[in-house]
């Protein structure tokens, strides 16, 4: 089902999407509603803070509590935000 092997993923809080991350820094979101990879929002790079430890993957995903559309991606050392409106 997913493109790449996934190291977390989480449901959206308020809208029918499963969001992936993957081993690459990536991700892509799952439209449940039609149940296949949403065009709207195509898979994008998570963007990375400067210090390129690879080997620091996404561990996990959640959404900020006031914003929904903010994913918060992280991993041991790092938060990265994403605005899902503009992706």
């Amino acid at each position: 089902m997913f493109p790449a092997s996934h190291t977390a993923i989480a449901f959206h809080p308020t809208l029918p999407l499963l969001i992936a991350a993957y081993a690459s820094f990536e991700f892509s979101v799952f439209d449940l509603s039609t149940k296949t990879f949403s065009k709207e929002y195509p898979s994008q790079k998570i963007p990375y803070p400067t210090t390129k430890d690879k080997t620091n993957k996404v561990i996990g995903i959640t959404f900020h509590p006031q914003k929904t559309l903010t994913i918060l991606f992280y991993g041991l050392t790092y938060i990265s935000p994403v605005v899902m409106n503009e992706v």
